[in-house]
């Protein structure tokens, strides 16, 4: 199946999550194409394909003979669109060579080029958009076709050698755990946590930065309710694995989120000689343990950390394709998508694997699926956005050294 078809397959299913849902994942809906996806990547040929209650969907490519022992390499995608629009019923449009001039969607919705002047930067390419009622779902379907159509085209050329490669969807986007305790041990007389308040201030601060999940051994403020963790306690470990970070008043929670390669803050006078030791020596826990204002000094550095993983990236990217920080720091913003031409064009990938025996001088694709967050003036339409015609960037020259430094974020970051 090409890449585009099975774009708009995807886009055809209702995923969209709530933000208020007490279940995991936050609606059944994203289920059904979970399901359907679990059924394709069987269909292709995948091996070690699951999919657990939950709806995470794995799915394993072995290596090539001889490239066993290479490092693996893990694709990931969500399959959940925004709750802040509907995701039923999308019509997709096609313009299939774009002519520069305003974009009408649908009604009396317009995509203006002096509102969107980077339309300009697509002349000649094939949009895809919505008639502007609905989202139309590439955050981040356009991901999983991608994904899918990778592994379909990796089966079918075996003589590509590869490592093994392991492909994760997932339902809803990443969260973060917070993990408060009861303060009734033996160990935790005559200590204390936060108080309500603080809890539903703390909740509030992370909201910003992805979907809260509270974990707690007591009681929570009613405000606090529809955050609380719904997950079996013999799945834990899952929910530590997948988290985006971790904020635990509990040592052994913070312990083996480390373990399981997430980041993690352990809040709390008790110091703990395991967390100490793992601080050292993988650096992905943080721990905070003096100090009436630890919990402020906590809440910085995971508001710190959320923030660097977008800092990071744009350090790896700058490198990579000499765009200036602003430009990126729009890009990513935007959510662009952007096709292999395009990423080829603005220096984020090197070449385009071509099938053996292709001809070099075939018809370059024009298909260019984009997605960004919408601005809502009257109802929310995706906004076809990202920067090109960029002016040609110059050569750079940096130490292997110095680029493994500046990437040392994103290697420990999950």
């Amino acid at each position: 199946m090409e890449l585009k078809d099975r774009f708009l397959r995807y886009i055809s299913f209702d995923t969209q999550s709530d933000e208020n849902s007490t279940t995991f994942p936050s609606t059944d809906k994203q289920l059904v194409l979970l399901r359907a996806l679990k059924e394709e990547l069987e269909t292709i040929g995948m091996k070690e394909v699951t999919m657990d209650e939950y709806g995470y969907v794995m799915a394993t490519l072995p290596a090539t003979r001889g490239m066993e022992n290479v490092p693996v390499i893990g694709f990931i995608s969500h399959v959940d669109t925004s709750p802040d629009m509907s995701g039923a019923n999308i019509k997709p449009h096609i313009i299939d060579s774009y002519d520069g001039r305003d974009i009408l969607l649908g009604g009396d919705i317009w995509m203006r080029v002096d509102e969107f002047p980077e339309l300009k930067c697509f002349k000649g390419h094939t949009l895809i958009h919505t008639d502007g009622t609905t989202l139309l779902g590439a955050d981040d379907k356009a991901g999983v076709a991608e994904i899918v159509t990778a592994m379909e085209w990796l089966i079918a050329h075996p003589e590509v050698a590869h490592g093994k490669i392991r492909v994760g969807f997932t339902p809803d986007e990443p969260y973060i755990l917070v993990r408060f305790v009861a303060w009734n041990a033996s160990h935790d007389i005559g200590k204390k946590g936060l108080d309500d308040a603080g809890k539903i201030a703390l909740v509030k601060q992370l909201s910003k930065y992805g979907r809260v999940y509270v974990s707690a051994e007591g009681n929570v403020p009613e405000e606090l309710k529809p955050h609380l963790l719904t997950t079996p306690y013999e799945l834990i470990h899952h929910v530590l694995a997948f988290a985006k970070l971790v904020y635990s008043e509990g040592a052994t929670m913070a312990s083996e989120a480390v373990m399981l390669g997430t980041h993690a803050l352990y809040v709390n006078v008790i110091k703990s000689g395991s967390t100490q030791e793992q601080s050292e020596r993988f650096h992905l826990l943080y721990n905070f343990n003096e100090g009436e204002d630890r919990y402020e000094k906590a809440t910085a550095k995971a508001i710190q950390l959320l923030d660097e993983v977008k800092e990071s990236i744009i350090n790896a990217y700058e490198i990579k394709t000499g765009l200036s920080r602003a430009k990126l720091s729009h890009l990513m913003d935007a959510e662009t998508w952007m096709d292999a031409n395009k990423a080829v064009e603005l220096g984020f990938a090197d070449d385009i694997l071509k099938r053996p025996g292709e001809a070099e001088d075939l018809e370059t694709p024009t298909v260019s699926m984009l997605y960004s967050k919408a601005n809502v003036v009257n109802s929310l339409m995706d906004k076809i956005a990202a920067k090109c015609a960029i002016e040609p960037k110059p050569t750079h020259q940096h130490r292997a050294d110095d680029l493994l430094d500046r990437l040392n974020l994103i290697k420990n970051w999950r």
